[in-house]
């Protein structure tokens, strides 16, 4: 008897909600059950190589998420020992501007460096920032 309820009045009752639960759902994706996108970092921050022992040329890559409100990429980098430090600014035209921004240091001494990736918005304050690192093994001559 209770087999006989749960087949003729149960499922077809939760087969019903069920189905009108995935309609509802059909603006968040195919199957109405997808997962909201994953915000994109303001500004992310690489470097090559990730450890030196010998002189030898740095390649920094930046990408900057596309934003209205992006003015300025400021790039700096310091290092310990006889390796070189400084900075560059590169201007963003907002939402228009680049999104990858590339950055070679030519023969660069063995050290260990930090770099930093600022974003900066149209207040002047920053938007993003990213950090990395190359870094002399410990141990290694040089």
């Amino acid at each position: 008897m209770r087999l006989g309820f749960l087949v003729r009045v149960a499922l077809p009752v939760w087969l019903a909600v069920f189905a009108v639960l995935w309609m509802a759902g059909g603006d968040r994706g195919t199957d109405g059950f997808s997962l909201p996108p994953i915000a994109e970092p303001p500004v992310a921050l690489q470097v090559r190589p990730l450890f030196m022992l010998a002189r030898g040329d740095i390649r920094i890559e930046v990408r900057v998420a596309r934003h209205a409100d992006n003015r300025i990429l400021a790039i700096s980098w310091d290092s310990d020992g006889g390796g070189s430090k400084g900075e560059t600014d590169r201007k963003i035209d907002g939402e228009d501007g680049p999104v990858l921004f590339n950055v070679t240091l030519p023969s660069q001494l063995p050290a260990n460096y930090i770099f930093l990736a600022t974003l900066i918005g149209s207040n002047g304050h920053p938007r993003g920032q990213a950090e990395a690192r190359i870094r002399v093994p410990d141990g290694a001559s040089l």
